[in-house]
């Protein structure tokens, strides 16, 4: 009976590793998470910062690819904070990539490998003509908002 129990055991892991989403992935799935509920709601965006941002010319006209491991504590901090601030700009949606790595920083599409990802979360800013204009690795420096508003001016 114990070799069941260990086989249960060896088994229940393997499929909670499984379960780790990886791949392009959507906002509606992070939703889905309740870290994701509870941090979004708990961040208070900076005003002023939105507002900063709202003022430099074209900051809707970027795209932004971010990349998360869902089992990452950073992750689960900073990829609901940083929404919540794309909802503060009304972002266009369809300008936003998630990309969803494992614990290797690895997904199916390779998208890690051309972003050249090292640590989670990385939110990535391209220009128009899809050139990496700068990002942000794991916690920003002063704030989302300040940090973001670094790179695009």
């Amino acid at each position: 009976m114990k070799g069941f129990f260990v086989i249960l055991l060896f088994s229940t892991i393997t499929m909670l590793q499984a379960q780790t989403p990886t791949g392009l992935g959507t906002r509606q799935q992070l939703e889905a998470f309740d870290w994701f509920k509870k941090e979004y709601d708990s961040y208070k965006v900076s005003k002023k910062g939105v507002k900063e941002l709202k003022e430099v010319d074209k900051v809707k006209d970027y795209r932004i690819v971010i990349v998360l491991g869902t089992w990452c504590g950073d992750s689960k901090r900073e990829v609901p904070r940083f929404f919540k601030i794309l909802d503060e700009l009304g972002f266009p949606k369809d300008k936003v990539l998630v990309v969803l790595v494992d614990e290797n920083k690895n997904d199916p599409s390779g998208l890690n490998k051309q972003f050249n990802i090292k640590y989670v979360p990385t939110f990535i800013f391209v220009d128009a003509a899809s050139n990496e204009i700068g990002r942000i690795v794991e916690s920003p420096d002063k704030s989302l908002e300040a940090d973001w508003k670094a790179v695009i001016d």
